[in-house]
């Protein structure tokens, strides 16, 4: 550090003033090639600043120009003017020929691209002067510029997207949302691009016109890893969309206004998702589906409308709370519609249909997944599930085995395992095989608490009291607020072939205490009710058993084991 301030002092002021200004140089190449041209102009500016400070140093200041010359004395008596540091001499001549040519030579290639420096530099040092203000933090700018060959008394393209724009932005109060025009006329993207970063802005509108055709641009600017056009539930993607620089397809027709200001409303919609704001999506979603009304419909799946509407679903679906399965519901059935060789878009109708409880149209949807993709390992899975709470159960087992044979997962397994514990009627082969299963699940998830209760559930029934014991005091230590496992130990300890009916009081009592405290529904309560009232028998307080089993009884009248087990203690 001392060797480094000891440099610095040695070293003339003018040549660490040229140093500094070709860093500076060099950076501004860097922020120039990566399109930031706001900050590229603030640091030319530095540039020429440091440039005019030097030239003033060198050449004005009487006190500097005898810093780097001396007067000496020849031989013969005369004097003259010599270089005070000849070392530093050459270097001298290549950093002020570097710190001079590079902000002229950017500023010519400005030029060359067609944009007006004065106004942009003066653009980023005041943004008041800016024909179009920037987009603050919390806005989404749309711009729209001249397109190359447009006149001014003929057709423009450009007056007439904006004026479709600024007539949705009207209709639908997107506060959140600005559109403005620019004169800029622009050739390539990357002019798009740069332009587009002294406006912050998200969208910008370009193109090409001619008497023959209109040839529109759309560049996405600022958020150009957009979330994945099928956000599927329980399946992340990583693909991209609207990456800037994709093209509008070339329509020559009057539906040119209503299919940008689609793209863009879709645009801002994707970009409000991916960063969170779902409830601001929507409402571009919605400004997106007005604009539809004026697009034919031969156009419409070109645009992404099925896309759209998928989205629109997904928010409502698992994106808001609480979430709205039925709208979720009518915006699959509607990109199904537009779409109906897409898998993805029946698997996520058929899933809101579900949710919803209309089982057989779910289970249509999603033969209609398989059938589009026999590989689909959620529709076999959902599909199986349907199949279970339809009491179908060897239909369950079989999808269940397919799911398996595609994606061997935990879920999976425990799913067929439950399928096997609930077939009615029920086989000591059926338990066996839940064991199985069940096991397999928890080889694959060690912490799958489900699990452990259901095989904790199939081993009382195989009367191996130990494992269920054992597997029971797990989902305890897991969730130690489960009710149904402290049931399950009551059960174990009573009819175990060494019972310990203190433990199964003990058990039994803590299930009835936290159903109350949960607020369960009233059969299950009646179910922890009767367990604690068959263990009171058992240890022969009759009194109470005959208590608690009444009052399961009140609860749960069909409930056959409650009225046999009342009547055994009457």
């Amino acid at each position: 550090m001392e060797q480094l301030s000891e440099w610095v002092r040695k070293t003339p002021k003018w040549l660490l003033f040229e140093i500094i200004a070709s860093a500076t140089a060099l950076m501004a190449n860097i922020i120039f090639i990566r399109g930031n041209i706001r900050l590229f102009l603030v640091v030319v500016t530095l540039i020429v600043v440091f440039n005019v400070i030097m030239v003033a140093w060198n050449y004005l200041s009487s006190s500097f120009a005898r810093v780097p010359f001396e007067i000496i004395k020849t031989e013969d008596g005369l004097t003259k003017k010599t270089w005070k540091y000849p070392r530093w001499k050459r270097m001298r001549s290549v950093i002020i020929v570097i710190g001079i040519s590079t902000p002229i030579l950017m500023l010519v290639s400005m030029a060359l691209s067609r944009y007006p420096p004065i106004v942009y530099m003066a653009g980023s040092i005041a943004k008041d002067a800016l024909p179009v203000p920037p987009a603050q933090s919390d806005e989404f700018l749309v711009l729209v510029t001249k397109f190359d060959g447009e006149g001014e008394a003929e057709l423009r393209p450009s007056k007439w997207i904006h004026n479709r724009l600024e007539s949705d932005l009207a209709v639908s109060e997107l506060k959140e949302a600005r559109v403005g025009l620019l004169d800029d006329v622009l050739t390539t993207s990357g002019d798009a691009v740069r332009l587009g970063n002294i406006y912050s802005a998200a969208i910008i509108i370009w193109g090409l016109y001619d008497k023959a055709a209109i040839a529109p641009h759309y560049e996405v600017l600022q958020w150009r890893e957009l979330v994945s056009l099928k956000p599927e539930l329980g399946i992340t993607t990583d693909s991209g969309a609207n990456q800037s620089g994709s093209i509008f397809p070339d329509y020559v027709t009057k539906e040119l206004g209503a299919q940008l200001s689609f793209l863009s409303w879709f645009t801002l919609g994707q970009t409000a998702y991916s960063r969170g704001n779902y409830s601001q999506a929507l409402r571009f979603f919605d400004a997106a589906i007005r604009a539809l009304k004026d697009i034919p419909p031969n156009q419409k799946k070109d645009l992404g409308v099925a896309q759209l509407y998928f989205f629109q679903g997904y928010i409502y679906q698992a994106r808001i709370s609480p979430p709205d399965f039925d709208k979720a519901k009518d915006a699959y059935a509607r990109a199904s519609s537009y779409d109906p060789d897409d898998p993805v878009f029946h698997y996520n109708l058929g899933d809101a249909l579900r949710l919803l409880g209309e089982n057989d149209k779910a289970v249509a949807e999603f033969t209609k997944t398989i059938t589009l993709d026999p590989g689909y390992f959620l529709a076999y899975y959902n599909r199986g599930n349907v199949y279970l709470l339809q009491g179908r159960f060897q239909e369950a087992i079989n999808d269940f085995d397919d799911a398996i044979s595609i994606k061997p997962m935990a879920n999976a397994y425990y799913a067929r395992g439950l399928a096997y514990y609930q077939r009615t009627p029920k086989s000591l082969e059926d338990l066996k095989a839940a064991v199985s299963d069940l096991g397999q699940a928890l080889r694959l998830d060690s912490r799958y608490l489900d699990a452990f209760l259901v095989r904790g559930h199939a081993y009382f029934e195989l009367q191996e009291y130990n494992e269920a014991i054992a597997d029971y005091e797990e989902v305890i230590r897991l969730s130690p607020q489960n009710a149904e496992a402290y049931n399950g130990l009551a059960r174990t300890y009573t009819e175990t072939t060494q019972p310990d009916l203190d433990k199964a009081v003990k058990f039994a009592q803590r299930a009835v205490e936290l159903a109350e405290k949960l607020g369960m529904e009233e059969k299950k309560q009646a179910v922890y009710l009767d367990t604690l009232g068959w263990a009171y028998f058992k240890r022969g307080d009759t009194d109470l058993a005959q208590e608690n089993l009444v009052q399961a009884s009140q609860l749960w009248p069909e409930n056959k084991q409650i009225q046999n087990h009342l009547k055994a203690v009457q």
